[in-house]
């Protein structure tokens, strides 16, 4: 299993299970209704629409705008909002994850910290 590779705090799990997407095609799919209901949804898939990701054929995505709005056989629209706020937790952990690399590095390993002015002590301290 791929959590047994990684740490679990890189993990980010989003969208529906799937038991989830069975009863929500048991109900009855609509992706139309989650484009109306999610504004930023609907501008991106607007914004597909309006060709605004190929200026000179701004036709060419048309036939993605209309599998997604009417159709979406993998539940895409449905699973959005999951998927942002996943992407959202994503950046902040590496962000914060990168600071510390960067921290650890500048801190920690004399080469670097010398070169922004800090000295390392023997002991770990650090001081300019």
């Amino acid at each position: 299993m791929l959590e047994e590779l990684t740490n679990k705090e890189d993990m980010f799990r989003f969208g529906m299970k799937v038991n989830e997407v069975e009863q929500l095609r048991a109900k009855g799919y609509n992706p139309y209704s989650f484009y109306q209901a999610d504004q930023e949804l609907k501008c991106v898939c607007d914004m597909i629409r309006d060709g605004y990701f190929n200026r000179e054929n701004p036709t060419l995505f048309h036939g993605i705008y209309n599998n997604l709005v009417n159709h979406d056989h993998y539940m895409l629209l449905a699973d959005y909002r999951a998927y942002i706020i996943a992407q959202d937790k994503v950046s902040r952990h590496y962000a914060v994850s990168l600071q510390s690399l960067i921290l650890q590095i500048l801190f920690t390993d004399g080469k670097f910290a010398n070169f922004y002015g800090f000295r390392v002590q023997p002991d770990g301290r650090r001081c300019r």
